[in-house]
């Protein structure tokens, strides 16, 4: 699927901690994120809108490990 267009934010849970960062469509199909750093035990839930502002996709993301 296109990247262009679609966009949202991700919402990340560290313990008692939550953050919010913006999802953006970037090159060669991608989304791309900054200044969120994952560690273990972070619990991530999406959000991504098409290019009419609805809300398509939604997803939670459960613990996620860094690679």
């Amino acid at each position: 699927m296109p990247s262009q267009g679609i966009a949202g934010k991700l919402t990340v849970l560290q313990g008692d901690q939550k953050s919010e960062v913006e999802v953006k469509a970037s090159s060669e199909n991608k989304l791309r994120t900054e200044g969120v750093k994952i560690v273990p035990g972070t619990k991530i839930v999406a959000v991504l809108n098409n290019i009419h502002g609805k809300a398509r996709y939604r997803a939670f993301l459960g613990e996620m490990r860094p690679q």
